[in-house]
């Protein structure tokens, strides 16, 4: 005979297979539910004799709320938690009812907090996608590392910043951490990871940091290396990138010159 759980769990799923809430989704996406479910199911179980007072269902409320957020999360319209958690009452009878009663607003909770940090994942996505990794000159990079990135999306830019490097053949690159708003510090100390690969590929390595990049970077326990060309302005640093090595290769510095930049 199967375990409670096995039985319970194998009806909620033929329920959600069945379940009208769940009409656009894949069959992938409807059994992937069942297994986000099984947490809640396997809690709710233990205290299914219990009043829905009962501090015994703490637990359950807290997997109720993370199988709401995973959903959000992951993409899942509004009306799959609502017949994901429809489907378990139907299996696990009235006890659960009255249990669900109370679970609603934890379930609206957690879905809109997964379905913002989902959109908020993705506008970091577009912001890592976006970030400046450009040969302002030949081969002389810029990479610009400031703004609303994330510690993911800053790995993100400093691979591809590397990839660039060793493509184009680089001399020098400069990364900008002085202009606009300083990212977070493990951001920073991602992208200041570009280091390193400079030093590796021998690549003039030129940082640019405002006094807040400063402050988080120390705070993260970073120090430059000896070939780092620390500079206090991004003004400073793309003269320094762009009349580096033989000034006379650089038309761009040149005009940059004569412009007084």
């Amino acid at each position: 005979m199967a375990p409670p759980l096995d039985a319970t769990l194998a009806q909620v799923r033929a329920t959600l297979a069945a379940s009208p809430h769940l009409g656009g989704e894949s069959a992938a996406r409807v059994a992937t539910l069942g297994d986000e479910l099984q947490p809640f199911v396997e809690a709710a179980l233990a205290c299914a004799e219990l009043p829905p007072n009962d501090l015994r269902w703490s637990e359950a409320r807290s997997l109720a709320l993370l199988f709401a957020y995973r959903l959000g999360d992951q993409g899942y319209a509004p009306g799959v938690v609502s017949g994901a958690m429809l489907a378990w009452r139907d299996v696990a009878g009235d006890a659960a009812a009255t249990a669900l009663d109370g679970l609603w607003a934890l379930l609206l909770d957690g879905y809109a907090r997964g379905r913002e940090d989902r959109a908020r994942a993705a506008v970091l996505r577009t912001v890592a996608a976006s970030a400046c990794v450009l040969e302002v000159a030949p081969r002389r990079w810029l990479v610009s590392g400031v703004g609303a990135l994330d510690t993911d999306g800053a790995r993100e830019v400093a691979s591809r910043a590397a990839a660039g490097l060793l493509r184009g053949d680089a001399e020098a690159v400069l990364l900008d951490l002085a202009t606009g708003t300083a990212a977070e510090p493990a951001a920073l100390l991602e992208l200041v990871g570009l280091e390193r690969d400079a030093g590796s590929l021998g690549v003039r390595f030129l940082l640019a940091l405002s006094d807040e990049s400063r402050a988080a970077l120390a705070e993260g326990g970073w120090r430059a290396a000896e070939t780092t060309e620390l500079m206090a302005t991004t003004t400073d640093a793309m003269r320094a990138l762009l009349w580096a090595g033989d000034p006379v290769r650089s038309a761009v510095g040149w005009v940059m010159q004569r412009a007084g930049w």
